[in-house]
């Protein structure tokens, strides 16, 4: 049963199985010993070098819901404590297993019960539904097509070609953030890495990022081509830009005045684009790019097109490593990169993110995220993840985009293009490997989107440069595929983005007939997934119907 995550009778040796919820277990202690009370520590399992805390005291024997993200010990102490540990439970307790412990002072013993259901295989089951649902819409719409079809002669103008894999890419990143953002089915493998490392969500927002900055150079050609004066230029990029920052604060403030946020991803998107914006307009080779048509152009003549905007870009990367090196807050190590709280035994339990944490709450005070991702992992403090400071890595990250929109405005060829992305995705990677060692946690500047480090910025542009060139040779350059269905999403992204944020809680996005109907990952899942494909779908209609909504 456990393609659907059932976990059977209702009942399983007096243990009412509906309780629990996804990824818990039952766990009944049994104390034969001379110690009591003792206690249940817990430490979540992606936690580095963290100490146990309590959990549970126990007088008696006693029954308790446990979570397979945590690793639990049975100790005298109500503290973390090697000489007053009677018992380890390192291995995981799956989903609705029931495991018996049964100590005394000098031995323990334990038992699985009931063997935990598998939380994976509802992943291939929720695929094979959805993809005989897609196969028979498609098959009565092709009957229907054929019915219905007569001859016709329509007239074609030319019209210029669209690069649709820009609108793919961004459609890819944009359907993926809606997935993440309504649950991911509680998978915490798809769902933000705690702190350092990646999982699945953590590309969706840089390469949104990313693809942005490609499409800046795109957007000021054609107006350079028109004659458009700078100073309307850079009032129409402010305008966007408040624009964004003004929905972004509306999104995410909340009823509580006193702690509302003030940060969040689009108001970085707003920043982004403006700097970023700002430094194209005065730094870019105009000439290179308005008459790239007519000149053939040698290998270095995109770097030669952007090399005044590296300028600033790499500027605003070295401010934020001197900020990350050289500011500390009371109490804090510089260079510290960690999340606080439990980390490291609690050695820097108020020093989360480091100076990038503590210049955020300087500045904006309560008005930081209350719940990162590193709170139930590390219990730790407020903490910003799209706050002021990472900005500095993002405007980088952003003119590293802006590099991959003028290899393809400069250069015509395919190969040209494919060689320049792969030259630009090899070095990103060469780079963002060195200062993260090729590893998650021993290299100098960690890969963590947290903080929006500079190995994270490289890794995920190597990233957004290999997804950019795959699109580009199935959709623009072999015809193979035509961008369905994310290219219609990429086309109102932004509309998506703010939808899906404001009815995320509402019927049909999200339901529950009742209190244990959405408790296994299998109709979460489902629930997730069902609303990421009515977007889609709202997605298609608007482009059937030419609406196409911008800021």
């Amino acid at each position: 049963m456990s393609w659907f995550e059932n976990y059977g009778d209702d009942y399983f040796d007096s243990l009412f199985m509906k309780n629990l919820n996804r990824d818990e277990a039952y766990l009944r202690i049994i104390n034969n010993g001379k110690h009591k009370p003792v206690y249940l520590l817990q430490s979540h399992r992606e936690c580095l070098e963290c100490d146990f805390y309590k959990q549970w005291t126990i007088y008696a024997d006693e029954v308790f819901q446990v979570n397979s993200n945590y690793k639990y010990k049975i100790s005298t102490s109500e503290f973390d404590s090697k000489k007053e540990t009677l018992c380890n439970i390192m291995e995981p307790m799956g989903e609705f297993g029931v495991y018996n412990l049964t100590f005394n002072d000098t031995n323990c013993f334990f038992q699985t019960e009931k063997e935990p259901v598998n939380i994976y295989l509802p992943i291939i089951g929720v695929f094979l539904i959805y993809a005989i649902l897609i196969c028979s819409i498609a098959t009565v719409q092709r009957l229907i097509g054929e019915f219905g079809k007569t001859e016709s002669v329509e007239e074609s103008s030319p019209k210029k070609a669209r690069i649709k894999s820009l609108d793919t890419f961004r459609g890819i990143s944009i359907v993926t953030m809606i997935f993440v953002n309504m649950g991911a089915g509680g998978y915490a493998i798809l769902d933000h890495a705690p702190w350092n490392g990646f999982h699945l969500a953590d590309f969706v927002f840089p390469c949104f990022l990313w693809i942005m900055g490609a499409c800046i150079p795109i957007s000021l050609t054609s107006s350079f081509k028109k004659g458009i004066s700078n100073g309307k230029l850079i009032a129409s990029a402010a305008k966007r830009s408040i624009k964004l920052f003004c929905i972004g604060v509306f999104l995410g403030s909340g009823i509580y005045l006193d702690k509302f946020r003030v940060m969040g991803v689009l108001q970085r998107f707003g920043i982004c684009y403006f700097v970023v914006t700002l430094i194209s307009i005065i730094t870019l080779n105009r000439s290179k790019l308005i008459n790239s048509e007519k000149v053939k152009p040698r290998w270095s003549t995109s770097l030669e097109t952007t090399l005044f905007g590296w300028i600033p870009a790499v500027y605003a990367a070295v401010q934020h490593l001197l900020i990350v090196f050289l500011v500390a807050e009371d109490g804090c190590e510089k260079g510290y990169f960690g999340p606080g709280g439990l980390h490291q035994h609690g050695k820097y339990e108020n020093c989360t993110g480091g100076a990038t944490g503590f210049l955020d709450r300087a500045i904006l005070k309560t008005h930081v995220y209350q719940f990162p991702t590193s709170f139930e992992v590390y219990n730790s403090q407020p903490f910003d993840p799209e706050g002021l400071v990472g900005c500095l890595n993002s405007i980088f990250h952003t003119f590293i985009g802006v590099q991959a929109g003028v290899i393809l405005l400069v250069h015509k060829d395919h190969t040209s293009r494919l060689a320049h992305w792969l030259a630009w995705a090899i070095a990103c990677f060469v780079l963002g490997g060195c200062l993260c060692g090729f590893s998650k946690e021993d290299g100098m500047i960690p890969i963590n989107k947290n903080l929006w480090s500079l190995s994270f910025v490289f890794i995920m542009s190597t990233v957004a440069f290999l997804l950019l060139a795959i699109c580009y040779v199935l959709i623009d350059m072999k015809n193979l595929w035509r961008g369905q269905p994310f290219v219609y999403a990429g086309m109102n992204s932004i509309l998506m983005y703010i939808g899906h944020s404001v009815t995320g809680k509402f019927f049909p996005f999200a339901w529950q007939i009742n209190d244990y109907d959405t408790q296994t990952h299998f109709l979460y899942l489902m629930q997730n997934v069902s609303a990421t494909a009515i977007w889609m779908y709202i997605a298609y209609y608007l482009y059937k119907i030419k609406y196409f909504f911008t800021v």
